[in-house]
């Protein structure tokens, strides 16, 4: 399936031997980084306190950052689990983007939660990219995390700029859908409403 389309596009399964468009398999792990990969971060405080960490990691494993007004997933079973494959609808106008990856795995504790996802060969960006979300036990804070590094291929390298500009509200919006998405439901003798994402670096 090509990446860009006028139409939205209709996936099917992910093929499990489809590899990764990239090497080395732990990417986002390095501290230096193959030539033409740029790394992306985003940290935010979304929350305070245990049960809107537990809410979040539900969120996470669901799927969240990727339930936008312009982006959508197909084919995951959820939670997420490693091995699984699914792909990223986007919509940038007037393009439909299909964007396939693999899950490459899961790290679920009782203070950190983490999915780490390769893109696949048929991706219009090379790379692989880690959501968390943590629980700060001494100060109470949860914290949704993107670590990402990427390269645009193909035809992509021609609108690199636009490609940045995409990834870089991506993490924007995949943080406020994981805040509204983890803040606990309010009870009548509540403070006003809690935390909206805050940048923490």
């Amino acid at each position: 399936m090509q990446p860009f389309s006028l139409r939205r596009p209709r996936p099917g399964p992910i093929d499990p031997s489809t590899p990764a468009n990239f090497e080395p398999a732990d990417l986002v792990d390095l501290e230096v980084l193959p030539e033409g990969f740029r790394r992306h971060r985003l940290k935010a405080r979304i929350g305070t306190g245990h049960e809107w960490y537990l809410r979040a990691r539900g969120a996470l494993l669901a799927g969240t950052p990727f339930e936008l007004s312009w982006v959508s997933i197909e084919g995951a079973d959820r939670p997420f689990q490693e091995g699984h494959g699914l792909t990223v609808i986007s919509r940038i106008w007037p393009l439909w983007i299909s964007s396939p990856v693999r899950i490459l795995d899961v790290v679920d504790t009782p203070s950190h939660c983490a999915v780490t996802i390769d893109a696949l060969v048929g991706h219009a960006v090379g790379g692989q990219e880690r959501m968390s979300v943590t629980f700060e036990i001494t100060t109470g804070a949860v914290t949704f995390e993107i670590n990402a590094v990427s390269q645009p291929i193909g035809i992509a390298r021609l609108a690199n700029p636009f490609v940045r500009m995409a990834q870089a509200r991506f993490r924007t919006n995949a943080a406020d859908a994981m805040a509204a998405a983890s803040r606990p439901p309010r009870r009548p003798d509540d403070d006003p409403p809690g935390l909206e994402p805050t940048p923490v670096i």
